[in-house]
């Protein structure tokens, strides 16, 4: 056993202490981190100290049960009451009876002046990890105080494997090499084992696997070689992971694990994917971008029967709207280049580069058929190889892949009607109609908002009043607020937040207010507008940029929404 402490120059061991004094009433807990032997912490008080030590094997092996000691000692010079100490578990570790706690008291006991009490806990580890960490708390009553002072540590113990793993294998490779791995595997124990490799590879690395169930006798060691391959892109790091089970008692655990982290180098044919014409940010509805497909030979050879390729995913993408020079194959979504229909690629000598160039369209609405239709991606695999291998290299064939995965905005849009009979809405609109001149009408706004495709935030909704139309009043928000301007004659409707699909698949937010307007002579003959344009700004959630939406058109006494009014109703009169 070794405790905790700090060597003075001349050999004295000064011991880690805390002094309460003033402060005594308050609960303390501290934190000290130890590799076991053991550690200890110190409630110290002006009269006295009262100890906490926690003993325990440095490190221990799974499976095989082991003891935690806590000792609590009172040297003042009374005796303290109400003694409680607590153990808790990490994760992966068990007492012994397996009753499935993992957190234990010991019983509330008196400990008298200048005595200690002394109890064990024995558990098992039975997941590995390299540390486990286990927290231990005391509580006493001292003599001459109304309340309890309560401390907390943690500790910590190695955890040595029961089997020893590893797996070695080169830091770095290159798209399309063929590379080796080793596995190896011993059992230093007195004891054969079963046990089950459960083996985590990325998808794109194609490699003969160790085998899954194996018995390990004791004191037998074994390692496997692999080939494997993978086409990756550059600067992509990937990890091969073994993770060893066996059964202790009647239960599976894990035993050890092991991995390694293998990365991918630059390749002798750099590949890039871009936007082309400056183009950046989300996409959005409508909108033609052109892509950039620009792949370079940085080796010393000549590349020949270049062939380039690009997979397009996602059902925001119109593949009916792609022009190239390239093959296109709109039911597969790819557009593939070679040498007969770009005649450049029959050779790319060393150093030279390439750039392919195709146009596509994002489709003019959203797919939305179901709540979790939202937030869309589109997504382009670019793919560009020869079979030409420069010296040295251990390839199949001179290859690379890049990818781009691009947001596209989402959407808030607002419907406005305006009626003058709005019985459904229980609202009496005053005054006369069809509109005569320097007569006040009333006629109630109805806006509906509605996002599509993504989460927006912060939305503001705002019209100006013409010349000659008042502000009445608001009758229903069903989100945020409504106010009026005056200064500016805006009425805005600040809303904080817009799920997707709202009003798509859902009913809309309503907002509901009152105009009045008074026509005047050069409104005589024709519509009189009563809204202006309706701006939109909002946070779209899923792409962090700002929406923007201006109509300019205006809302007159038109009123078409209004099943009441018949054509050419609107019309202002002069008497």
């Amino acid at each position: 056993m070794r405790y905790l402490s700090k060597q003075k120059p001349d050999g004295e061991k000064k011991q880690v202490k805390v002094n309460y004094k003033k402060t005594v009433i308050a609960t303390v807990a501290f934190m000290v981190i130890a590799i076991a032997g053991a550690a200890y912490i110190f409630l110290g008080q002006d009269f006295g100290e009262v100890t906490l030590k926690v003993e325990a094997k440095e490190q221990v092996r799974i499976g095989e049960p082991f003891d935690i000691a806590l000792v609590l000692e009172n040297s003042l010079d009374q005796e303290i009451t109400e003694t409680i100490m607590f153990l808790s578990l990490p994760d992966g570790v068990i007492f012994t009876d397996r009753r499935g706690d993992l957190r234990r008291a010991t019983e509330e006991e008196t400990i008298s002046a200048g005595g200690s009490r002394r109890e064990i806990f024995t558990v098992v580890i039975t997941e590995f990890s390299e540390n486990k960490s286990f927290q231990i708390e005391a509580r006493h009553l001292p003599p001459l105080l109304g309340r309890p002072i309560t401390a907390s540590q943690e500790f910590a113990v190695k955890v040595q494997p029961l089997l020893d793993l590893k797996i070695e294998a080169p830091e770095q490779i290159i798209s399309g090499e063929k590379f080796e791995w080793t596995f190896s595997y011993g059992n230093d124990t007195e004891s054969a084992w079963n046990i089950d490799f459960e083996i985590q590879i990325p998808e794109e690395l194609k490699t003969d696997l160790p085998t899954r169930r194996v018995r390990i006798d004791a004191g037998e060691h074994k390692s496997e070689t692999f080939s494997a391959t993978t086409i990756m892109e550059e600067g992509r790091n990937f990890t091969i992971k073994i993770i060893a089970r066996g059964y202790i008692g009647d239960k599976k655990y894990i035993l050890s694990d092991t991995s390694t982290e293998i990365m991918v180098g630059p390749s002798p044919l750099s590949l890039r994917i871009s936007r082309a014409r400056g183009q950046m940010g989300a996409l959005r509805l409508g909108e033609e971008i052109v892509y950039a497909l620009s792949f370079t030979n940085n080796s010393n050879t000549a590349l020949q029967n270049v062939l380039a390729e690009v997979s397009l995913s996602g059902a925001m993408f119109d593949l009916n709207t792609i022009k190239t020079d390239g093959i296109i194959d709109t039911s597969a979504g790819t557009i593939t280049w070679n040498m007969a229909n770009v005649p450049e690629l029959a050779e790319l000598p060393p150093r030279e580069s390439r750039l392919l160039n195709f146009t596509i369209n994002i489709q003019n609405t959203y797919p939305i058929r179901r709540l979790s239709d939202k937030d869309f991606t589109v997504g382009i695999n670019a793919r560009v190889s020869s079979p030409t291998i420069p010296r040295a290299l251990n390839v199949l064939e001179t290859v690379n892949i890049t990818s781009m995965t691009q947001k596209i905005a989402g959407k808030v849009a607002v419907s406005v009607k305006a009626l003058y009979r709005d019985a459904a809405s229980k609202i009496i609109n005053e005054g006369v109609f069809p509109p005569v001149v320097d007569q006040p009408t009333e006629y109630s706004i109805h806006w509906e908002a509605r996002s599509y495709s993504t989460h927006m935030s912060e939305i503001e909704i705002s019209t100006e009043l013409p010349l000659g139309v008042d502000f009445v009043r608001q009758v229903k928000v069903e989100a945020g607020e409504l106010l009026f301007e005056p200064e500016s004659r805006k009425v805005i409707w600040r809303i904080p937040k817009l799920l997707a699909t709202t009003g798509v698949l859902s009913e809309p937010f309503i907002a509901i207010f009152q105009i009045k307007a008074i026509p005047s002579m050069e409104h005589i003959g024709g519509y009189m507008p009563i809204l202006g344009g309706i701006n939109i700004t909002a946070m779209d959630d899923f792409t962090g940029d700002i929406f923007n939406a201006i109509s300019r058109e205006p809302t007159t006494t038109e009123l078409q929404s209004d099943n009441t009014v018949r054509a050419g109703d609107g019309i202002v009169r002069q008497f």
